[in-house]
């Protein structure tokens, strides 16, 4: 590795964690699933906090399909934030590290 040690070794993994084998096998599909209960579960106009949120998948996909709900992302690796902030922008994303 070159360059400055990253915080975290989310930091680390931030610019890999989409190409992770879990992604597809387990994360995608995990993630479907609590689209459904939310879907279920909270209002239009509904406040969902995503605590660690990572590279901020779910929310960008939760704006596309529900873009009445107001989204906070939170996680403790900056680079993963910095990741959200820049794969998965969009109106009534709010993202903090």
């Amino acid at each position: 590795m070159t360059g400055p040690l990253p915080d975290t070794i989310w930091d680390y993994w931030a610019d890999r964690y989409e190409k992770l084998w879990a992604q597809h096998f387990s994360l995608t599909p995990s993630r479907e699933l609590v689209h459904e209960r939310l879907a279920e579960v909270a209002p239009e106009g509904a406040r969902v906090l995503d605590a660690g949120c990572g590279v901020g998948q779910f929310l960008g996909e939760s704006a596309e399909r529900h873009p009445g709900w107001e989204l906070v992302g939170f996680d403790p690796s900056r680079g993963m934030i910095d990741r959200a902030r820049r794969d998965y922008p969009g109106p009534g994303i709010d993202y903090h590290a």
